[in-house]
């Protein structure tokens, strides 16, 4: 993974976004890909990590490649604990594109200690844990242009969690949006 590059101000160039979550079918990993392919044609300086592992690896990773995403994309299967901490509060952005079956979203829990801004898909239990433009922005499932759109918000809303989030701490609920 390359390091971060930063500008004689000390300015961060490099967006970073991440996903933690098993590589299964149900957590939309095809999907953010496509949604990346879209954020990068805009943003060059974009990169997703992806951590964890499952049965979706090989062709997860063969994938990146089909899209030419291997600039921009790295898989990071075997993190300790301190790693995946580092890796959440260096990020600009946290995604979950989960398609179904995601009850609770402990990964969420962890994006927001961190103070990272998520993105998420509304379905299962995430949409008790984030409100659409409170504490995350909440996006419709299978939409690969609303997912690139909630992620471009948010990179270039660089002070989303001053904008937003302390005037709504502490709420959750069950707001979609876009």
């Amino acid at each position: 993974m390359p390091s971060h590059h930063w500008s004689n101000a000390n300015v961060l160039l490099v967006q970073k976004l991440l996903f933690v979550g098993r590589f299964v079918y149900r957590k939309g990993l095809h999907l953010l890909l496509e949604a990346i392919k879209r954020v990068v044609d805009e943003k060059k300086e974009a990169d997703l990590t992806i951590v964890d592992s499952g049965y979706l690896s090989p062709i997860l990773k063969a994938f990146v490649k089909t899209l030419n995403l291997q600039d921009n994309v790295f898989v990071r299967e075997d993190l300790s604990k301190s790693e995946l901490v580092n890796l959440y509060q260096r990020s600009n952005v946290f995604v979950l594109p989960s398609i179904f079956g995601e009850s609770f979203g402990i990964v969420l829990l962890e994006a927001m200690a961190s103070k990272t801004p998520i993105v998420v898909t509304a379905q299962g239990g995430v949409r008790e844990i984030v409100r659409h433009m409170e504490t995350g922005l909440l996006i419709r499932r299978n939409k690969i242009e609303g997912l690139a759109k909630g992620i471009l918000t948010l990179l270039e809303t660089k002070n989303f969690l001053k904008e937003y989030l302390p005037m709504h701490s502490g709420k959750c609920g069950n707001t979609i949006g876009a």
